[in-house]
């Protein structure tokens, strides 16, 4: 059995550098499949949901892909430039979130006018926490932008913020009874304004990819609505589409 290498981080992200520099060293070729899940948990020691989570994270990273019926393929030796989001469920997405958190720059209250309403699902005049905060992919420099906006009944989540370690959705599940069972996204082109350019350290007019996703629980009104703007070469977004039958 192999130890992942020590280290303060968490331990589907050890997993991860180990399985990285193994497949910078050769012992898995690009081209051919990882270990299974069952080998990688017998090889590590750990649990599957770690293995899930250190595939998923290089994933992220563009070293791995997925194929039905085979499994993990190496992909590349080096981690991609830019920072790969790669999922097909709500589970996966939370995954992905709870790997990179947002971290909150701002929190504030806002009401709701008529144009807000429109573009976001929520009642006019209806109170709303306003979240602002970066995502970070790995490095130094933040690979987006994310605005949250939070129904008034959920505003009590704003003193547990500071130090977000997993995503606002699962926050919101884990303190309410809450099950988001589906998940509507939109993708969007957008060019970086000056005030923005100048947060995300990028040129004003940089192009860039605007994501919005609308979070349901129950009923036909969204409990989170999460905007994000993801500048030019710091995101890519992979996608999976499988004909049935």
């Amino acid at each position: 059995m192999t130890a992942p290498m020590a280290s303060d981080s968490p331990l589907f992200k050890r997993l991860a550098g180990d399985l990285s520099d193994a497949i910078a060293r050769g012992t898995f070729k690009i081209g051919e499949p990882l270990p299974t899940e069952m080998e990688l948990m017998a090889r590590y020691g750990v649990s599957r949901h770690t293995v899930r989570a250190a595939l998923r994270e290089l994933k992220t990273l563009g070293v791995v892909t997925a194929r039905r019926g085979i499994g993990t393929i190496v992909k590349r030796a080096d981690p991609a430039a830019s920072y790969v989001e790669q999922y097909s469920s709500v589970d996966e997405l939370f995954t992905f979130a709870a790997g990179r958190p947002v971290v909150p720059q701002s929190v504030r209250w806002t009401v709701i006018d008529d144009a807000g309403a429109r573009r976001l699902g929520l009642p006019a005049g209806r109170r709303a926490l306003v979240i602002e905060g970066l995502r970070f992919g790995g490095g130094d420099q933040p690979v987006a932008f994310v605005r949250i906006h939070l129904d008034q009944r959920y505003g009590r989540i704003a003193d547990q913020l500071d130090g977000l370690q997993t995503s606002v959705a699962e926050l919101l599940e884990q303190e309410f009874a809450l099950r988001i069972g589906r998940i509507e996204q939109e993708i969007d082109s957008a060019l970086i304004d000056p005030g923005m350019a100048k947060i995300l350290s990028v040129a004003a007019g940089t192009p860039a990819l605007k994501i919005i996703r609308w979070y349901y629980a129950t009923g036909q009104q969204p409990i989170e609505i999460a905007e994000s703007l993801y500048p030019h070469g710091r995101f890519v977004y992979r996608n999976e589409l499988v004909r049935s039958g």
